[in-house]
């Protein structure tokens, strides 16, 4: 299930990009290698718990971010 989440999350990511949300964002690279990191974990029995935790907060911030320009560009 976990794996099957961050593969959709994974694939979000990517058409946000091709939709030009901020495409050339190097926090995109980043959350790609958490989510990745991720993944190896889940594969591997490893700790996920921060790895996931860090993940959740750059997304979040990320998502925020993202709206609030969306959101002051349509005031302009």
């Amino acid at each position: 299930m976990a794996l099957t989440l961050l593969e959709t999350a994974k694939k979000e990511i990517q058409r946000s990009k091709e939709l030009g949300y901020a495409g050339q964002d190097q926090e995109y690279a980043a959350l790609n290698n958490d989510i990745e990191s991720l993944e190896k974990q889940l594969k591997g029995n490893g700790d996920t718990m921060s790895v996931f935790s860090r993940l959740k907060e750059k997304l979040s911030a990320f998502v925020h971010r993202q709206s609030r320009a969306q959101s002051s560009s349509f005031k302009r």
